[in-house]
């Protein structure tokens, strides 16, 4: 018994070392995100089914609530290792984006699903946003609070997450009309709504927006120390602090513990809008 326990130790203290010594390592040499990144159209024959069956599902939800499917993508380039698909919709007469979003690792030629989700983006004239997803993956860039992300892994109808959104929206448009943004971000291929202080890709540009709007996330990690620009390379890389940072935040037991905490910040942000109740909850 004493010497299983030894080697219990042991291989703790390995894993310990490795996972949260070395491992941050190997993503600061090895980790790159594509300062241009492409988007190609999405081929159905090549979706696996489970993510094929999510897509449309969602995508025809969203079209029953006023979004307009504008683009079917996926990105073999944008993140190495990383495969999204993608469905943007829009609704114009709102000023609101959505998105649903499929993720699988790709690993020898296998891949592994890790994330499906809805998200609603509403865009501001001064370059901020507020995003609401029932996306349940811990995330590894750092917050802004210009660009607050609202997660709510237990919301899984579309037209739920949507009415939370639409409040969030309401009070944060409230929250900012009189404070400048801490930096000012700049999109070329966006829109004014009219009569509202909200902007949407212009018809036909929204996968270009997109990459305008991925580039602009690396930048502002960029500004918070996690990630740099390496010019020479086309590619967003992480500090050794930000490396670090990343790394550990997704390991466990760290993950174990936000994921709580995200948790219970996301059931007290819904019972201060009235909407705890009558949610119809996701398993995943």
């Amino acid at each position: 018994m004493p010497h299983l326990l030894h080697t219990a130790l042991l291989a703790l203290l390995w894993y310990v070392g490795f996972m949260y010594l070395v491992a941050p390592l190997i993503v600061r040499f090895n980790q790159r995100m594509s300062a241009s990144p492409r988007f190609e159209p999405l081929d159905w024959t090549r979706v696996p089914p489970e993510a094929r069956q999510y897509l449309i599902e969602n995508a025809g939800v969203l079209e029953a609530l006023g979004f307009q499917a504008a683009a079917y993508v996926a990105s073999t380039g944008m993140t190495a290792n990383v495969l999204p698909l993608l469905i943007i919709s829009i609704n114009r007469v709102t000023g609101e984006k959505a998105m649903t979003a499929v993720f699988y690792a790709l690993s020898q030629g296998t891949a592994r699903l890790t994330a499906r989700y809805v998200e609603f983006t509403t865009w501001f004239a001064d370059g901020r946003s507020l995003d609401t997803s029932n996306n349940s993956t811990a995330r590894a860039f750092a917050s802004s609070p210009d660009h607050p992300l609202h997660r709510f892994p237990m919301v899984s109808e579309p037209a739920q997450l949507l009415a939370v959104h639409r409040r969030l929206s309401q009070q944060f448009e409230e929250e900012i009309e009189n404070a400048p943004p801490a930096v000012t971000w700049h999109f070329t291929h966006r829109m004014a709504v009219t009569g509202t202080n909200r902007v949407l890709p212009r018809p036909g540009e929204e996968v270009a927006e997109l990459a305008e709007v991925v580039v602009a996330s690396y930048d502002r990690q960029c500004h918070a120390g996690r990630l740099y620009l390496d010019a020479a390379a086309g590619a967003y890389r992480p500090t050794l602090r930000g490396a670090y940072l990343m790394t550990w935040g997704l390991l466990w037991p760290v993950t174990v513990l936000r994921r709580a905490v995200e948790r219970r910040r996301a059931i007290r942000v819904l019972r201060a809008l009235g909407a705890a109740s009558g949610l119809k909850c996701s398993s995943a």
